[in-house]
C-alpha cells in the first residue's frame, strides 16, 4: 500500500507507524502534481481517496486551499484512475452534506459501483 500525504497541519507520519514497511510506503507529495499521482495510480490496484482539507470554516478567510486540494487534487486522482483503469473510491466528511437532523433519511448517500 502507499499513502500519498503532503504532511501539512493534518499530517503525521506517525499516524502510519508501525505498519510493517514492506507492506506501506508513504510518498510525500501533493495530490495536484499529475506527474506524481500518474505513476503511483499506475503501480494501483485501487484508490482510496482521503485527501481534503479539512476545517471547513477556514475556507472563508482564504478558500483557495480547499479549491486546489479538495476539487483539482480530486480531479487528478480521478482522470489518473481513469487513464489506468484503476478502482476509485471517495472518502469525505459528514461537512459536505451541511447540517441534518439526527432522523434524516438523507443522512448518508450510497452510490452505486
Amino acid at each position: 500500500m502507499t499513502v500519498l500525504d503532503k504532511l501539512t497541519y493534518a499530517g503525521n507520519p506517525e499516524n502510519i507507524a508501525g505498519l510493517p514497511s514492506d507492506r506501506v510506503e508513504l510518498v510525500v507529495g501533493d495530490i495536484c502534481d499529475s506527474a506524481l499521482v500518474d505513476r503511483l495510480v499506475s503501480e494501483a490496484d485501487a484508490v482510496v481517496h482521503f485527501a481534503a482539507e479539512s476545517h471547513n470554516d477556514n475556507s472563508i478567510a482564504d478558500p483557495s486551499p480547499f479549491l486546489e486540494t479538495n476539487v483539482r487534487g480530486t480531479y487528478t486522482l480521478i482522470e489518473a484512475c481513469r487513464r489506468h483503469g484503476v478502482r476509485y473510491h471517495h472518502v469525505s466528511t459528514d461537512e459536505v452534506y451541511g447540517d441534518l437532523a439526527l432522523g434524516d433519511p438523507a443522512r448518508f448517500m450510497i452510490l452505486p459501483i
